[in-house]
């Protein structure tokens, strides 16, 4: 699950830098906004993966990527000065996530 979460905010980190520059209107400021909002979303689908019994599959990994990516990032711009997100880059942040989190297998046999 901590590898789940590491691969998160990697994407997360990635796709808002990637954002910032591609996306008019989608100010990250850099690492000094990307990074935080990297942390809350992948601190909150860690969160949101722990209060399952079981572990989800790759498609309820994708749902929860998709929720905490979006919304981490979209939350995030009221805490850092300087990062504007509009609501079409938060959804876009949380399809790309939530198809890592789809595509990047982290489950270990046991």
């Amino acid at each position: 699950m901590l590898f789940g979460a590491a691969t998160r905010f990697l994407a997360c980190t990635v796709v808002v830098l990637s954002l910032s520059y591609v996306m008019p209107g989608f100010a990250a400021g850099g690492f000094s906004g990307a990074i935080p909002a990297a942390l809350v979303a992948a601190t909150s689908g860690y969160l949101a993966e722990g209060l399952f019994v079981h572990r989800p599959g790759p498609l309820g990994r994708a749902l929860v990527g998709f929720i905490a990516g979006g919304s981490g990032v979209y939350l995030t711009q009221f805490l850092v000065p300087g990062m504007t997100v509009p609501l079409t880059g938060a959804l876009l942040t949380g399809i790309a996530v939530g198809a890592v989190d789809l595509l990047v297998p982290v489950q270990t046999r046991q």
